[in-house]
């Protein structure tokens, strides 16, 4: 398949390149030996350069799509000479004399590294990864749909357009997410005949990169190999991490970059190296333009650990690195920022539609959408009381365990420096992260500034969970383990393996729980042959019972007049949307009532969808009348297709009502 060899060019072999550049011993600075800090490493650990060189392959991949949509256009020539060039730089460096000793390194011990990492990230991934890998022929979920389409239009222009057509009419194009949408079109382009393939590429790559940033950022901290094992599948199976990394997502994709950040973050203040410096810099511009949240974490964690490491000294060396740091970082982000005309959500932040009451149209917005009735908005309390179920609701049976295990090692092993480094990190971390959190839910009344406060932020705090818990495990099993007298698993190392053993086996567990949920969220083959079957045009409108987001226009090219993004920010979009929803649920109620609903807004095409099923690749589908009866004796409209969960009418052309 042609992205996946384009991947490989682009992506994968740039990092292995990165990789040997990037592979010699870290310089290590003398240091005071009676100050508390970890020991640092004579060499560079294998996770971190493996971090360095897949933070290079990103940037080459990335913000190679950006670059090429913001200047000779991202067409199918622009991004296989890209590739090309790429491909054909790595080899010069990968061939290189002087360059085959590390090579040979970076394929052997650095290989099966990679190998055992990824290998134990899909591992625990399979039962998600069957379904989404199962359903082939559409993403999993309603919301990646609308991902896709951005990246479509990219790939169908060229470029990034300054406007797009939904809920009816013409908005602006959300560039919120710059390069996960040019990179996902790089693809496409590249390999136009394979679209849901390359989605789900992007989404299992997303996978490997949390694996990775999890191992990476517990080795950074001053774990071993073993134990940074002990983090991964903690990070796919609990937290954020199996709900996000079922479908497409910006985020999802972010959550492995967020760590792999920190990760050369925490290396570059522990050891000074300015390789795992220049690779953060690129990772810093890249994640910039792919979530902005996810961003704004990463900075936070950065913040933290430069702090634990000012706090614990040499301080005046630790001082220039933070200041060295930060002027690389944020430059990387100013420079982004320039070239692809704004970061991660700066376009729309200020347009954050702030009222509270029944009169909020953000919570308006999320209740229309589900045909609820319009009430008083969530708590900032109730908000929050919901993010431990929703972390953890699939894996509490299991993490809560390892939490108190985790936590009786760290207790036991409180004066190692790599258990007080790992606790005071992620204390910090928390600290700040609750600090901004309580930015968004003071400072605003409405449901959606509240809820970024509230719910998303407090959300990204799980991704302390891997190193924090890996660490604290492996404490533990530093500790004598005996019953009654008797010594129970002696060995270090196999305490730890069974450990490992243990937590891929309730990981995997849990992302069976999730893949039960998610499973079947996608139209059937044959729905969306019925949908491809119909004669639609550009200019056509269709009206659904349901908020369908982005599926009806990338399905059939055809205008879905209730197809759009959720438009928190945009006023004039949300009240817009907000009258759409109450109005199609009034025309569903009674059609011959409220028939000027379909005129007034240029209706063509009438869908209903079972509420029980996916066939409008949503949850959100409203409840139909008992019977469609109301409809099929509308002389208004004629009934074309009635297959399945599917009943679809023509508007008749000229037609007064019912």
């Amino acid at each position: 398949m042609s992205a996946l060899v384009a991947l490989l060019l682009v992506f994968v072999l740039p990092a292995v390149a990165a990789a040997v550049l990037l592979a010699s011993p870290a310089r290590t600075d003398a240091a005071d030996p009676s100050v508390d800090l970890p020991a640092v490493p004579p060499a560079v650990s294998p996770d971190l350069l493996i971090a360095r060189g897949v933070a290079c392959g990103l940037a080459t991949w990335m913000v190679g799509s950006g670059l090429l949509a913001r200047t000779v256009g991202l067409t199918p020539t622009s991004a296989w000479v890209w590739t090309a060039l790429v491909a054909a730089a790595s080899l010069v460096v990968l061939l290189l004399p002087r360059h085959r000793a590390r090579l040979r390194a970076v394929l052997g011990a650095l290989g099966r590294r990679l190998a055992v990492v990824v290998g134990l990230a899909a591992l625990v991934y399979v039962p998600l990864g069957v379904a989404v890998l199962r359903t082939t022929w559409s993403p999993l979920g309603s919301t990646p749909w609308y991902y896709y389409g951005l990246a479509r239009q990219v790939a169908d222009l060229g470029s990034v357009p300054a406007t797009s057509m939904e809920f009816g009419t013409t908005a602006p194009f959300l560039n919120d997410y710059h390069l996960f949408t040019t990179g996902t079109a790089m693809l496409l382009v590249q390999d136009p005949g394979h679209a849901m393939a390359v989605i789900t590429m992007v989404t299992l790559v997303g996978v490997a990169l949390l694996g990775l940033g999890a191992a990476a950022l517990t080795s950074a901290l001053g774990a071993g190999r073993t134990t940074a094992l002990l983090a991964v599948p903690v990070a796919i199976a609990s937290g954020l991490g199996p709900i996000r990394l079922a479908g497409y997502r910006p985020e999802g994709f972010a959550l492995g970059l967020t760590l792999l950040l920190v990760a050369l973050g925490v290396d570059w203040l522990r050891s000074g190296d300015r390789r795992s410096l220049v690779a953060g810099a690129l990772l810093a511009a890249t994640l910039s333009q792919v979530h902005g949240i996810a961003a704004v974490t990463a900075g936070v964690l950065l913040a933290a650990a430069a702090l634990v490491f000012v706090v614990r000294g040499p301080r005046r060396a630790q001082l220039q690195r933070v200041g060295l740091g930060l002027v690389a970082l944020v430059a990387a982000v100013v420079i982004a920022g320039l070239l692809f005309r704004g970061a991660s959500g700066t376009a729309t932040a200020g347009g954050i539609v702030d009222r509270g009451g029944l009169a909020d149209p953000t919570w308006e917005f999320y209740q229309a959408a589900r045909d609820q009735p319009s009430s008083i908005p969530p708590s900032n309390a109730s908000l929050m009381s919901d993010v431990p179920g929703y972390l953890w609701g699939g894996s509490d049976w299991w993490i809560v365990a390892v939490l108190v295990l985790a936590g009786y090692g760290l207790w036991r092993r409180r004066r190692d420096p790599v258990a007080r480094g790992v606790v005071f990190f992620t204390v910090v971390s928390l600290v700040v992260l609750l600090a901004i959190a309580s930015v968004f839910m003071l400072g605003w009344q409405g449901y959606v500034p509240r809820r970024t406060g509230a719910s998303r932020f407090l959300l990204e705090t799980s991704l302390l969970a891997p190193p924090l818990l890996a660490i604290g495990l492996d404490c533990a099993a530093r500790e004598t383990w005996s019953w009654r007298g008797r010594p129970l698993l002696q060995g270090l190392r196999k305490r730890r393996l069974i450990m490992l053993a243990v937590l891929s086996v309730c990981g995997v567990a849990s992302v069976l729980h999730t893949s039960l949920y998610v499973d079947g969220q996608a139209p059937t083959r044959a729905e969306l042959t019925t949908w491809q079957s119909l004669p639609l045009t550009s200019k056509d409108v269709v009206l659904a019972n349901g908020y369908t987001e982005g599926f009806i226009p990338d399905v059939t090219g055809a205008q879905g007049l209730l197809d759009g993004r959720a438009p928190y920010t945009f006023g004039s979009l949300l009240y817009r949307a907000n009258g759409l929803f109450r109005g199609a649920q009034a025309f569903f109620a009674d059609p011959a009532e409220h028939w000027d609903f379909l005129g007034q807004n240029d209706v063509t095409w009438v869908v209903v969808g079972r509420p029980d099923t996916f066939s409008l690749s949503t949850s959100n589908v409203w409840q139909t009348p008992r019977s469609l009866n109301a409809l099929e004796n509308c002389a208004g409209l004629e009934r074309v297709v009635a297959e399945g969960s599917l009943t679809v009418f023509r508007v008749r052309p000229g037609a007064q009502g019912c």
